[in-house]
């Protein structure tokens, strides 16, 4: 194989991944000249068109998918070779470590850790992206992400960092301005705040002393941002089903107050996940570790009432 032929397969795969060699290029480090260079020079090796190219959108050819299959296979070795060697010698976690996280979550609870994590690990660099999509973390090339779900892909490694714990609540001069449910069949009479990502139709499925019960709500607000319906709840614009990570503080501060305690929402969890691996960068692993670390016990979250 040629000594740059490495190279030449790597920014490929680079640009498959995001169809755009811009991005591909800031991912690899270089700049965009350099990618599309490596990239006819490898085409000029095969003797076969790899990728179509506008001005508008780049996208595979028939030969491109096929090479593109097989060539992440090829990089995903070499990686876990590497990782053999680095965990052999027990190296000290170094590199660039792309984690993905959700915006509220992320931004409450992980993000002012990071100073201490790098402090730990000098070695290592952090390359964090916000977003409530569930990413793929394989073409991102993301390390580890946090996740707030029942996780239903198994191929996926996954740790369970901390429970997820959501309750109703509503501000108290919304509920002196409508009144307190007593059931859940009232809170179809009031406006009630829905979180589309958990379910596109309004409806809150909960359970109690009487079993599980479904039901219809609607409201003045609808969103796929929790920290938009947590906003205004606190307005006094409803009935919000949040997430205590979330509205822990204003629930102890009284600017949101718990109705209908005796009924909760289906249970999820917070995980760390990773792409599946026979092995765990050793960077990785120690991201994961100290936020088990951090997380271990009684969230913060969860002790709202001793504040």
């Amino acid at each position: 194989m040629e000594e740059d032929r490495f190279g030449t397969v790597a920014a490929f795969v680079a640009v498959a991944r995001r169809l755009n060699f811009a991005a591909a290029a800031r991912a690899l480090g270089v700049n965009g000249a350099t990618i599309s260079r490596r990239v006819r020079r490898l085409e000029e090796q095969l003797g076969a068109r790899l990728l179509t190219r506008t001005t508008r959108r780049v996208a595979l050819t028939e030969a491109g998918i096929a090479y593109f299959e097989r060539c992440e296979n090829v990089l995903a070795v070499l990686e876990e070779a590497d990782l053999t060697v680095a965990m052999l010698n027990d190296a000290r976690p170094r590199g660039l470590l792309r984690i993905n996280l959700p915006i509220a979550f992320g931004r409450m609870h992980v993000a002012p850790l990071l100073p201490a994590f790098l402090d730990r690990y000098p070695d290592l660099r952090l390359d964090v992206s916000l977003s409530d999509a569930m990413v793929d973390l394989v073409h991102q090339q993301v390390d580890v992400a946090l996740r707030i779900a029942d996780l239903a892909d198994s191929s996926l490694i996954a740790r369970r960092l901390a429970s997820n714990r959501r309750l109703l609540c509503a501000s108290p001069a919304y509920l002196v301005r409508r009144g307190v449910p007593a059931t859940p069949a009232e809170l179809e009479r009031h406006d009630c705040l829905h979180y589309t990502p958990h379910s596109p139709v309004d409806a809150w499925h909960l359970t109690g002393p009487e079993g599980s019960v479904t039901v219809p709500v609607s409201g003045v607000l609808r969103a796929d941002s929790g920290e938009t319906l947590y906003l205004a709840a606190l307005a006094g614009h409803g009935i919000i089903m949040t997430p205590m990570f979330l509205a822990h503080e204003a629930l102890a501060r009284g600017d949101l107050v718990p109705i209908l305690e005796g009924w909760a929402s289906a249970p999820s969890a917070i995980y760390a996940i990773q792409p599946t691996r026979r092995l765990i960068p050793p960077k990785a692993r120690v991201f994961v570790d100290f936020l088990a670390e951090q997380f271990a016990g009684t969230p913060s979250w969860e002790r709202w009432r001793q504040v």
